[in-house]
């Protein structure tokens, strides 16, 4: 009968060192995080300045106006000329992707950011 556990009984020596390799990869990996973090908010802070100067207003302006001039244009196109279809889903898509993208940056910064300061509470 055991009437009480000693963890350093019938243990092999190694095991501390263990634990011990396991906790310090647990701090790397926190500390990868947070460096993941400060870098996300860090570019999410860029990406937002871009979108709001002179040139990311114009740029998203620009985006914008190309994706609804295709759109157009693919209502023009008859259903037989299939290249012409893809070539302007193509550049469609690549003015949508740029929006989508510069919002995805934006949007994980911003929760990095959050993330950060909720970690950073006692």
């Amino acid at each position: 009968m055991i009437d009480r556990f000693d963890p350093s009984e019938d243990l092999p020596e190694n095991v501390d060192a263990g634990n011990q390799a396991a906790v310090d990869r647990l701090q790397q990996e926190e500390a990868e995080t947070e460096d993941q973090l400060l870098t996300a908010s860090a570019l999410g802070a860029e990406a937002l300045d871009f979108a709001n100067s002179a040139l990311g207003r114009e740029m998203i302006r620009r985006a914008k106006q190309e994706v609804q001039d295709l759109a157009l244009e693919l209502l023009q196109v008859p259903a037989h000329e299939a290249d012409r279809i893809r070539e302007i889903q193509t550049h469609a898509g690549a003015a949508a992707m740029f929006m989508v993208m510069l919002n995805d940056i934006t949007t994980t910064g911003d929760q990095a950011y959050k993330t950060l300061l909720a970690n950073s509470q006692p």
